[in-house]
């Protein structure tokens, strides 16, 4: 079987899974808006995938995962055996899906980073622990033959 899944129900699988979709997944863009292919037959960039000559995949559209820095990540995709054009809405929505992809992605950064810093924390406070125990030993060391030499008072 070349492809995951049938091509009459809709099955998401991992990218890593399936060899033969990561040629789709390859395809570079350029711009900051969405791209897609109506018949993917006819496009250069799919026609001789396995998945598009065994007429599983009719239908292709990828919206760019971009970081607010425009650094490029990716892209979500979303693929059919029937050929389809999009209305403005599922436009809008595969759009805001993607961006909510990337700042649930920048969200697990942010959460790693501070949990680093956490981690970090509790080990300069547990240094700070023991530098103020052996200050305190020390001081104790010392102050207490002094208090031994000091007078009672009448």
């Amino acid at each position: 079987q070349p492809g995951c899944g049938s091509s009459r129900v809709s099955v998401w699988r991992p990218v890593r899974r399936c060899r033969v979709m990561k040629r789709f997944a390859r395809i570079p863009f350029s711009s900051i808006t969405a791209w897609w292919s109506t018949i993917c037959i006819d496009d250069a960039r799919f026609a001789d995938n396995p998945l598009v000559t065994s007429q599983q995949i009719r239908f292709y559209v990828g919206m760019p995962l971009i970081t607010p820095d425009g650094f490029p990540l990716g892209s979500l995709c979303a693929m059919g055996s029937v050929p389809r054009e999009l209305e403005p809405q599922q436009m809008m929505a595969l759009n805001t899906l993607a961006k909510q992809v990337v700042k649930n992605m920048e969200l697990r950064a942010a959460y790693g980073r501070v949990h680093q810093l956490a981690e970090q924390l509790m080990r300069l406070n547990a240094g700070k622990d023991r530098l103020f125990n052996l200050v305190a030993a020390r001081a104790i060391r010392l102050l207490v033959p002094l208090a031994r030499r000091v007078p009672a008072s009448a």
